[in-house]
């Protein structure tokens, strides 16, 4: 092969390479326009479709405002005459009600030539049409009476047989106002009123969330959840067990855990138990009262105590007062409801702990809740919002990483039958 025959392949190649990028850059130049106007249209679409459902699910719960703007948007995307239709069609049914109520207004304050300026306005097509024909009617009759002439604008006089006068209401006519009247803040804020109800009646109701009230309770109450150590069945020494307890009544006498007062090999006892309150809650409490174990109940880990000395044994006076938590329901508690749960758990540096939760759940007469609870709240008080005691904190679960604690309802203690007296 010669050097001018090699020379000429080269040649030939790279024009022939040169012709390939060509190509490569013309296709490119073409498929990146095609790629942007199809992410447009697809755009475009998304947009279009997303709102042509929201004018849908507008117009047919009668949320006509929100479905006239809806069904617009959707057509500046995607022009169909039937949506565009629609979107009129809800603007003039929002007027129509706006007109209807301030009719309504009119009606009520017996201003029958506003009542007919405004409900000759509301379509044929609103729901509320034949309350504002009857409403209407209603209205000429009174402005006729009152006008010596009979003759009311837009209304005919006509004399039957025994010659009555009979104001008739005329025939509505395609023609409507496109003019929106002028609305009063009170008719606004009803036709705002309305749309909530019919939004409401639309749609399937769903439960309100929660209200998520403070709790801020007095010294008092503050006082009246107590620390419990209880002695031995030969009042030689304390037993280890910690726990907490509740003041129900002024006079002394408190709701617990019986597995706080139980001794060490699980049975119950007659026995004496330290009582501790707060002076400080930034502190551990201070024992100041000995409590005698009355009874238990033999089904249900519940114990009953009363205070009768002081931590001295000294005899209290009989009109002593101890502050105390009022008794409440807990039979109205329901899941989602806010929970407190105060008492002194090993957690919580052995001063008075509120901890706060909702309530979960319920297990037969058990309430659970994620309100924390551990060892030490045992016997304490759950509140409710109205600072109410509604049960007592007594045990936790705890499972795939997270835990419940449970609370015997105040119900069930306050039902009790049998209570096991140990004097």
């Amino acid at each position: 092969m010669s050097l001018t025959t090699i020379s000429d392949a080269i040649k030939t190649t790279k024009k022939f390479k040169l012709s390939r990028k060509l190509i490569v850059r013309i296709l490119l130049l073409l498929f990146v326009p095609l790629v942007i106007a199809g992410s447009s249209v697809g755009y475009k679409y998304y947009k279009a479709d997303n709102f042509l459902k929201q004018c849908e699910k507008s117009y047919s719960s009668r949320e006509y405002l929100l479905a006239s703007h809806t069904c617009e948007k959707s057509v500046t995307y995607w022009f169909r005459q039937d949506i565009k239709d629609k979107g009129v069609k809800a603007m003039i049914l929002y007027r129509s009600h706006s007109n209807y109520l301030v009719g309504l207004d009119a009606y009520s304050n017996q201003q029958w030539e506003n009542v007919i300026k405004f409900l000759t306005k509301v379509d044929t097509a609103d729901a509320d049409y034949a309350d504002a024909v009857e409403k209407l009617a209603s209205a000429k009759k009174e402005l006729a009476e009152k006008n010596s002439s009979k003759k009311v604008a837009g209304a005919e006089d006509n004399t039957n047989s025994n010659g009555s006068s009979i104001v008739y209401v005329p025939a509505q006519t395609s023609k409507k106002s496109t003019t929106p009247a002028k609305i009063s803040t009170s008719t606004q804020n009803k036709i705002n009123a309305l749309e909530d109800k019919l939004k409401k009646l639309s749609k399937t109701t769903t439960p309100s969330p929660p209200d998520n009230p403070t709790l801020s309770l007095s010294n008092s109450q503050i006082s009246a959840v107590v620390q419990i150590i209880c002695l031995n069945k030969d009042f030689t020494d304390y037993m280890p067990k910690l726990g907490s307890g509740t003041i129900y009544s002024s006079k002394g006498y408190i709701y617990t855990n019986r597995h706080v007062i139980e001794q060490q090999d699980g049975s119950v006892a007659f026995t004496f138990c330290a009582i501790a309150v707060t002076d400080d809650i930034a502190k551990p409490p201070v024992f100041k009262y000995f409590a005698q174990l009355d009874s238990y109940s033999s089904s249900t880990d519940v114990a009953d105590l009363s205070i009768w000395w002081d931590i001295d044994g000294n005899d209290l006076p009989s009109s002593k007062v101890f502050p105390s938590i009022s008794i409440g329901s807990s039979s109205s508690m329901s899941p989602g409801d806010p929970v407190w749960v105060a008492g002194y758990p090993d957690y919580g540096g052995n001063t008075w702990t509120l901890t706060e939760g909702i309530i979960s759940g319920w297990v037969g007469g058990i309430l659970k809740t994620d309100a924390q609870i551990s060892y030490g709240n045992s016997g304490g008080a759950a509140l409710n919002k109205n600072k109410q005691l509604i049960g007592i904190p007594t045990w936790v679960g705890s499972g795939g990483g997270g835990s419940l604690g449970y609370i015997i309802t105040i119900d069930e203690v306050t039902s009790l039958t049998d209570w096991i007296y140990l004097y």
